[in-house]
């Protein structure tokens, strides 16, 4: 491996780990600010939870290797407080998307690139978590697509979102996938502000 394969696989690094785990922040908030606002929410809403939460059920069956037999994760009943905390932040997204339950999550996101260019919040997450998924299972073989990324930004808009984990890289060394984690990062930032913004007024 010559220098600059090494320095590459450095930056990729660094961005992966500041993605994976700014994306759990991101995910903790929104989760949660789901929770708050389902709690006083329309029943036609609620109905429709229930019914998406009956659905998942297959996913907590098991088999006990001990018992030989197939086992249930927990017990579910019914409850008028429910807070639907099994549903993924996959479906939470799709849902609020289509219902548009949780009023702080129902923005747009401006282009850090483009003037008058904005991109619909629930759509960003959706591609967050592409991205997330690529990077927890396909790691030897990413092939960034479309539907993994927010907007490619040039190096030249990168280079306006230094942080201090990235203050001493030399950009003009990027390859595509760091390009396109780089521009992944600063939206996830950008919508980590926004929300918190939104959520604190």
């Amino acid at each position: 491996m010559d220098v600059k394969e090494h320095i590459i696989l450095q930056y990729k690094s660094v961005l992966m780990v500041q993605f994976i785990s700014n994306f759990a922040k991101l995910e903790k908030i929104i989760i949660r600010s789901f929770q708050d606002f389902i709690s006083i929410t329309e029943h036609r809403h609620k109905s429709k939870l229930y019914f998406m939460y009956g659905c998942t059920v297959g996913n907590e069956i098991f088999y006990d290797i001990d018992r030989e037999c197939l086992s249930l994760n927990s017990v579910r009943k019914y409850d008028d407080n429910e807070m639907f905390k099994s549903l993924k932040l996959n479906k939470v997204i799709k849902f609020d998307k289509k219902e548009h339950v949780v009023s702080p999550l129902n923005i747009n996101i401006a282009s850090v690139q483009k003037t008058s260019l904005e991109f619909p919040f629930h759509d960003c997450i959706l591609k967050f978590i592409s991205m997330r998924n690529k990077l927890a299972h396909e790691l030897d073989k990413i092939n960034f697509k479309d539907s993994d990324i927010i907007e490619t930004l040039s190096i030249e808009t990168i280079k306006k979102f230094m942080y201090e984990w990235s203050e001493d890289w030399d950009f003009n060394r990027f390859d595509n996938d760091c390009i396109l984690l780089y521009s992944n990062l600063i939206y996830l930032f950008v919508v980590l502000d926004t929300i918190n913004k939104n959520l604190s007024e």
